[in-house]
């Protein structure tokens, strides 16, 4: 960890780049073989964002809960732990998983070991 980067990047950008190298990394774990995690990365870099696979609600959404994150941390805590803030968080998660969630089931990861 340089000086540079402890001192002058923002905490949201250093939580930012770990839940993405995170997640960029759960693709080689869930991918059946090197093949198709291949091809899940070649299609997340050349898939046209306008594509209805990657809906604009699901970016929204993710943007909305770091935004969240990152006022917890601020002043405006309080407000953040009303009940208004939250029912509206769980109301808008709720109202996406029940427009986008997939119908079909995939079978829990751990019984494919």
């Amino acid at each position: 960890e340089t000086r540079f980067y402890r001192d002058q990047v923002p905490r949201f950008v250093k939580q930012a780049l770990v839940f993405g190298f995170v997640t960029f990394v759960w693709i080689f774990f869930r991918a059946v073989d090197l093949g198709d995690a291949m091809l899940i990365v070649w299609r997340i870099f050349t898939t046209a964002w306008i594509d209805p696979q990657v809906p604009l609600l699901m970016l929204l959404l993710v943007i909305t809960v770091w935004i969240y994150q990152y006022l917890h941390e601020s002043r405006l805590k309080s407000y953040l732990q009303s009940g208004t803030a939250r029912i509206t968080m769980v109301v808008a998660m709720i109202l996406y998983l029940v427009l986008f969630a997939p119908s079909g089931q995939q079978p829990f990861i751990y019984f494919q070991f």
